[in-house]
């Protein structure tokens, strides 16, 4: 499944349009979590995200529009693509635990995200 059919998805889309997704993971079902990167030119642009089946196992189940809003912006991380190497590179090194940075890495470097070629996200009707 698509990233964009996982929860809260809606506040995540906006601030990918323009930007090539290279890579994604997802696990999507009544509890789930989604992962993106992107590319526009020399920038990465790259977010995780979980959710629960209830208030109490999802974070964002009792925010306003507004606090979903600002807690994504939160979780968004945008760099050069040199700084993502760097980091790629030091998370490798360290034997980071939480791989989801490294798994889009290596989708996006060994072209397989889906076995399609990436597309520009468009804006959503």
């Amino acid at each position: 499944m698509s990233w964009k059919q996982g929860n809260w998805a809606e506040y995540v889309e906006p601030h990918f349009e323009g930007w090539t997704v290279v890579a994604e993971n997802s696990y999507i079902d009544y509890q789930g979590s989604a992962s993106v990167l992107a590319v526009r030119g020399n920038r990465v642009r790259l977010i995780q995200w979980d959710w629960g089946s209830c208030s109490y196992c999802d974070p964002y189940e009792d925010m306003s529009k507004d606090e979903r809003t600002q807690a994504f912006s939160k979780l968004l991380m945008t760099m050069t693509i040199s700084e993502f190497r760097s980091m790629v590179a030091k998370l490798s090194s360290e034997k980071y635990a939480d791989g989801w940075i490294l798994s889009l890495n290596h989708q996006w470097q060994h072209g397989e995200h889906k076995g399609k070629k990436p597309k520009k996200v468009k804006r959503s009707a």
